[in-house]
């Protein structure tokens, strides 16, 4: 059997809270649904308290620096939901962590200080991740 795959995406990635009550970054979400280059993510979710912005854009807005993350991507999608607890269980011990799914992938993010002890971990770990990095 081949070990769990693991991309790990050369570009920062950029988290941003922003407060309930804040006003979003202008022109962030005028096109949503707009296809984006290559090299870009986005993903925003929205609670009751606040707005999490997660992208490979550095992005100004809130009261909440954005700070850098490293991203690894596991391309499959929600119907392994367990392997997003496989990753995070030796990770969340160790290292704060961010995790993103779409329908067909998952995103795990850790800090960009961190990044290098976080994928020695995964490659450490009883699944044996095949982390590259890309």
């Amino acid at each position: 059997m081949c070990p769990p795959f693991i991309q790990v995406l050369p570009q920062p990635f950029f988290l941003v809270k922003i407060n309930a009550g804040e006003t979003l970054p202008e022109g962030l979400v005028k096109q949503p649904a707009a296809p984006l280059d290559d090299k870009q993510f986005l993903s925003i979710t929205r609670t009751k308290d606040e707005v999490s912005i997660v992208s490979d854009f550095r992005i100004d807005g809130g009261s909440n620096p954005s700070t850098e993350w490293r991203c690894m991507e596991i391309p499959w999608g929600l119907h392994l939901a367990a392997i997003m607890y496989e990753l995070g269980t030796p990770l969340g011990v160790q290292f704060d962590i961010f995790a993103i799914s779409t329908m067909d992938t998952n995103f795990l993010l850790v800090p960009i200080e961190e990044a290098e002890e976080a994928i020695a971990v995964l490659q450490q770990s009883e699944l044996e991740w095949d982390v590259q990095k890309v």
